[in-house]
């Protein structure tokens, strides 16, 4: 089987109306967070403006 086969059958089986109930993803329990989340997407923001705002620096 290709890397490509698996992808092409769940898009077929999806155009075709077939369900995909019955198939079903493993889940396991990570433990506690040992990281305070809470403010991780204002550092990438923050991150991010630093980034653009260098590349603007060095390309006028």
């Amino acid at each position: 089987m290709s890397a490509g086969e698996p992808r092409n059958e769940a898009i077929r089986d999806g155009a075709d109306g077939r369900s995909l109930r019955g198939r079903e993803t493993p889940t396991y329990d990570m433990g506690v967070c040992a990281v305070d989340f809470t403010k991780a997407l204002r550092l990438a923001g923050e991150l991010e403006d630093e980034t653009l705002l260098a590349n603007l620096r060095c390309h006028p």
